[in-house]
């Protein structure tokens, strides 16, 4: 059999995002309309990702944590939010965008849910970077 090539979607399209996260972390609403929809798609994950990256590492340090507060107050699938803390880990500045975000956000206060997660997630990203 023959693979159709207008089938073929790759996992990791580099354009496509960035593209993602452009449009998302321009208008975070984007993302909760999204979110309603059920868990990400496999080829969005990056994208969304990206684009709570994004929203972490900008100046006005309520901007992650007002998408991830919508998230939890619209019952969207976890993963979402998976994805949004993953973010945190995996920037750049991941030690700033985790102490801003998690330590001195009120997002984080009381949350100690959040806070488990947030560890798992980072201890599963260390893993993964040794091997």
């Amino acid at each position: 059999t023959e693979l159709a090539t207008e089938r073929v979607k790759f996992k990791h399209d580099l354009f496509s995002d960035w593209a993602i996260a452009a449009y998302l972390s321009e208008d975070p609403e984007q993302l909760m309309s999204l979110a309603g929809s059920g868990p990400p798609a496999f080829w969005l994950e990056r994208g969304v990702e990206l684009a709570f990256r994004h929203l972490a590492e900008q100046d006005d340090k309520e901007l992650w944590a007002n998408a991830v507060k919508k998230l939890q107050t619209s019952e969207a699938d976890e993963r979402w939010i998976g994805l949004a803390l993953l973010a945190l880990v995996r920037s750049e500045s991941a030690a700033r965008c985790c102490q801003t975000n998690s330590n001195q956000s009120p997002f984080f206060r009381g949350q100690a849910d959040l806070r488990r997660r947030s560890t798992r997630a980072i201890r599963e990203e260390q893993r993964h970077a040794m091997i």
